[in-house]
Parts: C-alpha cells; structure tokens; sequence
C-alpha cells in the first residue's frame, strides 16, 4: 500500500512540475516588406507561426527604430491587420521618416505574449 502511494505521489509531482508551454514550438515570424521608389511607407506581411502551423488570433503591435540612432527615430506603432487569405498572416504599413536599417519590433499582446525582431534595409 505505502509503495503504491509513493508511486503515485512521484507521479503527480512530476506532472506537478511539467511546464505545458515548454512542449510548445517557439513563436517566430516571416516578413514580407516593399516600398515604393521615392515612398517612405513600408508595407509588410508578416507570417506569424508556431513550429510549422500558421498561427492566428494574436493582437500584434509594430514599431521601427534605427538601431544606429537609438530613440531618435523612433516610429509610432500601429496595429497589424489579420488577413483572412491562411492562418498567421498579418499586415501592416510604416511611415518611416528616413532611408537606412531599420530595426521592427513585433509585439504580440494577446493571447500569449512575445516580442519577435526583424532587421530591415531601406535603400
């Protein structure tokens, strides 16, 4: 009886210390941007995925800062758009104030959170 209640007690304590979010793939995302020529708007895609499955229903958050002048140029950020065309697929648009590298920090607000980069190069 008590080997059987030992056995049990481990079992329950390892299930006890399981973090279920460690067994889940790490959140990343794929970026898609383009301007136009003379333009400083940039407008991206952003696919947003778990291990190799779109993931959708996150709020996400955009901002842009220029990694070589650190809150001098700091962009407002917007709120990306879910598109309905595959799951994960968002979108949204930038008004960068100048050309160079710009670093664009993702937040994803609900329903998990997370802060995901993405350096870019606008010529």
């Amino acid at each position: 009886m008590m080997k059987s209640l030992l056995r049990c007690t481990a079992i329950l304590l390892s299930l006890a210390f399981t973090e279920p979010s460690l067994a889940k793939a790490p959140l990343r995302a794929e970026f898609q941007c383009a301007s136009l020529e003379e333009s400083l708007v940039l407008t991206c895609r952003v696919k947003l995925l778990r291990g190799q499955q779109g993931w959708s229903g996150a709020k996400l958050r955009v901002s842009a800062d220029m990694p070589s002048m650190p809150m001098v140029h700091r962009i407002k950020p917007v709120m990306a758009d879910a598109l309905g065309d595959e799951a994960g697929l968002y979108r949204f648009k930038l008004q960068l104030d100048m050309r160079g590298r710009w670093l664009i920090r993702l937040d994803v607000l609900e329903p998990e959170r997370a802060v995901l980069t993405e350096v870019m190069n606008l010529p």
